[in-house]
């Protein structure tokens, strides 16, 4: 089952720009939840059969549509830290045939 997303409410409401770390605790569980509603968004757009989407076309689907989204507003330098702490996703790293690893992500059942 799908969380109920409220996407929007990472639009700006007029009253500018406030930092992460400056909003109240119920402001940040609600822009948080909206992150997470977006993340799920592509996930189910573009996850394979199993439910499995690439971290590298997560972030590029993320820069299109939260174009102002990025992690280190959040304390981090990557995506993947940032997607672990959520502590709703799972993560599997694969070795390519080239020996390249690919990195996947998919959402944890309920």
């Amino acid at each position: 089952a799908a969380e109920a997303c409220a996407c929007d409410d990472l639009e700006d409401d007029g009253e500018g720009e406030v930092a992460f770390g400056e909003m109240s605790r119920a402001d940040k569980r609600r822009h948080l939840r909206a992150i997470r509603c977006a993340i799920n968004a592509v996930i189910d757009s573009f996850a394979d059969e199993d439910g499995w989407v690439s971290l590298g076309q997560l972030g590029d689907q993320l820069s299109k549509r939260l174009p102002d989204f990025d992690v280190r507003n959040y304390g981090y330098k990557r995506l993947r830290p940032f997607l672990k702490s959520l502590g709703v996703y799972e993560f599997d790293e694969p070795t390519g045939e080239s020996g390249k690893r690919q990195i996947y992500l998919r959402a944890r059942d309920a």
